[in-house]
């Protein structure tokens, strides 16, 4: 119909938070986010990485922004050695970590455990989590704070649990 018509006529612009590059994006491939993600465009607009943490803690009990939140974060983390030891904290490891486990993890002491129930994690939403970890892992205190805090075997629950979602296996 008219309708289906304009709508893959119309595109919108995009461009990654990592790239000077824009993309012409067709409408109908465009998801749209709740207002609650807001605060995560604004601050990663800003590049400020400690805001977008804050931001991710006080909306993590929505998908849209738990998803918003990692995409963002792996665009941001990709090449950008300053932002990846800017973000790296043992809170936001210990975040994502419980995104990805299925059940409650012990808290390290110390760390601000969300206050919001996650929301549930269905594969795509924890292969979100994962890369934002694997960013996480390209610095050496990161990867301390994971082994201390258990993403090996929280990692390995993860691909048994789904093993065939191809972004939580690789």
């Amino acid at each position: 119909g008219v309708s289906s018509h304009l709508e893959e006529s119309f595109a919108c612009s995009v461009r990654f938070f990592d790239s000077v590059q824009v993309f012409d994006v067709p409408l109908k491939e465009v998801r749209r986010l709740s207002f609650a993600t807001y605060s995560l465009l604004q601050a990663a607009e800003a590049r400020d990485g400690a805001q977008l943490v804050r931001a991710m803690f006080a909306t993590v009990d929505v998908a849209d922004c738990v998803r918003t939140s990692c995409t963002l974060l792996i665009s941001l983390t990709v090449g950008n050695v300053t932002f990846r030891r800017e973000i790296g904290s043992a809170d936001l490891i210990f975040l994502l970590l419980s995104m990805i486990h299925p059940g409650p993890l012990a808290k390290p002491i110390g760390i601000v455990a969300p206050s919001a129930i996650l929301p549930e994690m269905d594969a795509e939403l924890v292969e979100h989590a994962v890369r934002v970890l694997m960013n996480l892992a390209c610095e050496d205190e990161n990867v301390h704070m994971m082994v201390r805090y258990g993403a090996i075997e929280t990692l390995a629950k993860a691909m048994r649990r789904d093993p065939s979602a191809r972004g939580v296996q690789y």
